[in-house]
């Protein structure tokens, strides 16, 4: 018995494709990454100005956090700990504990880290982070 072939064309059907459908989708894709590399250049409008009013010294956010049905997996606090100069800067610090717990600490993953962000006071950003890992 003959065997059947997989493929329907000839090899030699594939070689003698027209150049220009050759060209075409070489084409495309050089106008998508020129679009994508232009739509990611800076713009010149400004963005909107930092609000430091946002951040208030004490302010503390609390979250327990559910997975599954394991009930309680973690605790998580995120809190506004200061305001005042770091690194010759007007900075925030930003502190935020995360502690797994029951039985997602013992079978699935123990953390109980301590993350620090210090925030520029006049931009907004952060440039200085810390993570304490136990």
């Amino acid at each position: 018995m003959r065997r059947v072939a997989t493929c329907h064309y000839d090899s030699k059907v594939h070689d003698k494709l027209k150049f220009s459908q050759k060209l075409a989708p070489l084409t495309v894709l050089l106008v998508s990454l020129t679009w994508t590399i232009s739509a990611q250049q800076k713009s010149d409008t400004p963005q909107a100005p930092f609000n430091a009013a946002a951040y208030r010294t004490g302010e503390r956010l609390t979250y327990n956090v559910n997975f599954a049905s394991f009930g309680s997996a973690a605790h998580v606090e995120l809190l506004v700990a200061g305001h005042g100069t770091f690194m010759n800067r007007d900075t925030f610090e930003l502190r935020a504990h995360v502690e797994t717990s029951g039985v997602v600490n013992v079978a699935l993953l123990s953390l109980n880290n301590d993350y620090i962000t210090y925030v520029d006071a006049q931009t907004g950003l952060p440039f200085r982070a810390r993570q304490v890992v136990r």
